[in-house]
Order: C-alpha cells, then structure tokens, then sequence
C-alpha cells in the first residue's frame, strides 16, 4: 500500500523483530526474551513463542492473550497522528472471552490530552468499537446491539480526514461511527503500542491480530475509503 508509514504483515520465522514492511527500519516491532518455533497445526508455518500456552507470535497473526501481552514500537513523529488526517487498517479475531472491559488495538497512552486508542469498549455487556483521543475531544463508540468479540476475522478501521473521524468494520460504518472533531491534537510521545495501551494490564484485547496498517497521508475521505477497500479485498492472509 503507498504512502504508509508502518505495516506490520506479522511473517516472520526466525529473529528477534517483526519486519515493518513499509521499510522504516526503527518502526520494526521489536522483541525480548523469545524464540522461534514450528506449529505443526499452521500448516508448518513458524510462530514466536512468548510465553504461555496459546500466547505466539506465528507466521499469519499473533493471539493476545488480554493478561500481559503488548507489542511496543519506539515514538517518532510520524507515528503520532497530530491535528492531520490519518487512517489505521488492523485484521483482527476478537475472542468472545474478553479479559477486559477495554482492550486496546492500537494506542498511545489512554485519556489524557495528545492521548489515543482505537479499541474494544465492553458498555451493557456488548463489545462495541470505539475511539477515543484528546480527553474527550473525540470520542466514538458505535450504537447498541452488537458485539465485536465474536471469534470472527474483520477488518477494524478508522479514517480522520477534514471531516471527521470515522470507524468501521469490514468497510461499512455503523450507527453512531463517526465524530466531527477533525482537529484535535493527537500528539502524544509516548510510544505506540499494539494490543494494549500505557502498557497496562487493564487495557490488553484478547485477539488474534493479523496485520496492523497505519499511515498519516494526506487524503480525502474518497481516497481513504478505496484504500480501505483494496485492504479489505486482498484480504488477512496476504
């Protein structure tokens, strides 16, 4: 995809970083005290091994467990989504046995100014997708009477452009999706983290999360809508 500034494709078999496809060497994921092995049950493919049982980093995805497991990538500018437009693209399972009332996709820190998360937020015993950034500044949660933990792939989104800032699931935005606070400031330092947020136990999602797309272009609402497409359409696997 052009004009991303990290895209992590989770392929890896060997080595101590997950490759940011999108070549900026100091966005890889980066990774301590683990080790490569082969899942038979993957069809060979090799997976990392981060600790407990059903907690690995194999070729296709890697499954949080919503306990402990985050991945962190070191801040830079451009991972911090500021006052422009941006769009995040993330293939993701959600386990119907959430750990927590929010689990965390992608974030940097949680309800402070500058701060952000696109997440899972549990309101009248539904999971429902969220985003949350600037204090309050924006603040999406989509209507009643679904759940997004239910052990299905989708493709969770988020586009802001001059007009807002919209959610989605597999391309189509739900009732309540979108917010017209186009400009605030999401700038905050601190380092970008997937799976979690503030690297806090209270935040971790339960998920198998297959790739993670993220670029802060200029755009329209049009053209980031037929980026979405074309991710939806070649699909978790590719």
């Amino acid at each position: 995809q052009a004009g991303l500034d990290a895209w992590w494709p989770c392929s890896e078999g060997a080595g101590a970083t997950v490759d940011n496809a999108e070549g900026t060497a100091g966005h890889d994921l980066n990774l301590t005290g683990t080790t490569w092995d082969v899942w038979s049950d993957n069809g060979g493919n090799a997976y990392l091994q981060t600790g407990g049982a059903g907690d690995s980093f194999y070729t296709g995805g890697r499954w949080f467990d919503g306990n402990d497991d985050t991945v962190v990538v070191t801040d830079a500018a451009e991972l911090r989504p500021g006052t422009g437009e941006f769009q995040i693209h993330i293939w993701a399972k959600c386990d119907s046995n959430q750990v927590n009332g929010n689990g965390v996709f992608i974030g940097k820190g949680k309800f402070g100014v500058g701060e952000w998360m696109f997440r899972l937020q549990l309101t009248a015993a539904e999971y429902r997708l969220s985003f949350y950034g600037d204090a309050g500044g924006i603040n999406i949660q989509e209507a009643a009477g679904v759940n997004r933990a239910d052990d299905t792939l989708h493709l969770f989104s988020v586009i802001r452009t001059g007009t807002g800032v919209r959610i989605y699931i597999d391309t189509v935005i739900p009732t309540d999706g979108s917010d017209a606070s186009a400009g605030d400031d999401l700038n905050d330092a601190a380092n970008l983290e997937v799976g979690s947020s503030n690297s806090e136990a209270g935040r971790c999602l339960s998920a198998d999360i297959y790739q993670v797309f993220y670029s802060k272009k200029t755009m329209t609402l049009a053209a980031g809508r037929a980026e979405m497409a074309a991710i939806y359409a070649q699909g978790a696997y590719a």
